[in-house]
């Protein structure tokens, strides 16, 4: 989830291993958040470096076949697994099917949710971890937020979510299954071989849009650039191969909603958190994004989906509901009806405890979508101009900051020559090769001793 954050620092090339507080200064939150980073780096460098790129100390992750159970289901070992220096743990064994139960709130949607939709009747198999890490606000955790305090939230928490995939692959073992798998994702040449880090090939370049400028002759010379009237950060994703979607304030603005029935038809969303003032209210035209719930956390809190479905607004925030364009799929609302009473919240008002999060991109759609092709590449009336790299990823983003005081100058700087994504950090790793036939299941976790063994 993004956050209200005035700027991002991407790059740790810099080598900076600190910074200094000067007098007299006021702390903003960009300085804190690139300490933050700056340390974070640091750690996982130190741990790369020094005890493993990637792997467990443990029988974290460990892949072994189901005793009981349907068939092509398996059993995902408990403890600790460390990725680029980042620890992932599994608390408890559980089952590929049972990761529902655990944490995979969405399961039995997904195309490589279920046994059966990803594995199929295949026999040989890759099963891989995915972990990414998420930004978790007061709209998913509520007990983030001190009510003592009043007005907007103030913080957000970050972690890593994760769940187990399998995909049908011919092997045999680990190394020939690997690159089959990396070729069957499309991310040959793109995920590292030590920390499983996966790195999108595509850049975004930021310049001016001199049609955006008024060219009247009568009026004074304008220069290309920034026309906001305001600090600004947007936040720009890629929604799907080919396009993407902006938004103003890091596309912060999340709620939780209820989706109801206009005419027989799922698109009347109900606002059951408010926007704070005017100028955050979903307005026509606007794009939004559905998201459903990802993990159930300790407290019964739950954060949302990486990536959800996008709508255009096709009446504006008015008694505290906004209709969209098109209709919700019934399978979307479907889920959250079927799911169990264990993963409401008691916390959670009675008639709030089934919701989805609503996240408000500033830009609307074009062509009859709600997201933009790559060509379009603009960033409508504020004269910076997109061009994509076509080798990204969905969900891949940038954050972008333009300032009225100087219109011709972004942050980070790298955006005007190709900018890599900002985010969100992503790992993959293998963890076992199946082969059903044969009986066998290869581990292929890499093994660290603790220091103090």
């Amino acid at each position: 989830m993004s956050v209200d954050i005035t700027r991002l620092f991407p790059d740790r090339d810099t080598r900076f291993h600190s910074l200094v507080r000067q007098q007299g200064r006021l702390p903003i939150d960009a300085e804190e958040n690139f300490a933050s980073d700056i340390a974070e780096w640091e750690r996982d460098d130190a741990f790369t470096e020094t005890i493993a790129p990637s792997g467990s100390p443990d029988d974290g992750f460990r892949i072994t076949a189901a005793a009981v159970g349907p068939p092509g289901d398996f059993t995902i070992g408990a403890g600790s697994f460390y990725l680029g220096g980042a620890r992932i743990e599994n608390p408890a064994a559980l089952t590929y099917r049972n990761q529902r139960g655990r944490n995979w709130l969405g399961f039995p949607m997904d195309a490589e949710g279920t046994a059966n939709e990803a594995i199929g009747t295949a026999r040989r198999f890759l099963v891989w971890l995915d972990a990414w890490d998420q930004t978790v606000t007061a709209t998913e955790d509520a007990e983030l937020r001190d009510p003592g305090l009043g007005g907007p939230d103030g913080m957000a928490a970050r972690r890593f979510g994760w769940r187990v995939r399998a995909t049908p692959v011919a092997g045999p073992g680990c190394v020939a299954a690997r690159t089959q798998w990396l070729a069957a994702r499309g991310w040959t040449g793109l995920v590292d071989a030590g920390t499983g880090a996966l790195r999108s090939g595509g850049r975004l370049t930021v310049g001016f849009n001199p049609a955006a400028v008024d060219q009247d002759l009568c009026a004074p010379t304008l220069t290309p650039g920034f026309l906001g009237a305001r600090n600004e950060c947007y936040r720009v994703m890629t929604s799907r191969p080919g396009r993407y979607v902006w938004g103003r304030d890091d596309a912060a603005p999340v709620y939780r909603v209820r989706v109801e029935t206009v005419g027989g038809v799922m698109r009347r969303v109900v606002f059951l958190t408010r926007p704070r003032d005017e100028y955050l209210k979903p307005r026509q035209g606007q794009t939004v994004e559905l998201l459903r719930w990802d993990e159930r956390l300790p407290n019964g809190q739950k954060t949302a989906e990486p990536l959800g479905r996008f709508f255009t607004v096709a009446t504006g925030l008015s008694d505290g509901a906004i209709t969209l364009t098109t209709p919700v799929e019934t399978t979307v609302t479907d889920w959250l009806a079927a799911l169990p009473a264990t993963a409401l919240s008691s916390e959670d008002a009675p008639n709030e405890q089934r919701y989805f999060y609503l996240r408000l991109w500033s830009g609307g759609g074009s062509g009859g979508q709600a997201d933009h092709p790559f060509a379009s590449g603009d960033l409508t009336g504020t004269g910076l101009r997109l061009t994509f790299d076509p080798a990204t990823i969905p969900g891949d983003a940038w954050v972008i900051a333009a300032r009225p005081d100087a219109p011709s100058q972004l942050l980070p700087w790298a955006l005007k020559t190709g900018l890599p994504p900002m985010g969100p950090r992503r790992h993959v790793v293998p963890l076992a090769f199946v082969d059903l036939d044969a009986g066998i299941v290869t581990d292929c976790r890499r093994r660290f001793r603790p220091l103090f063994r």
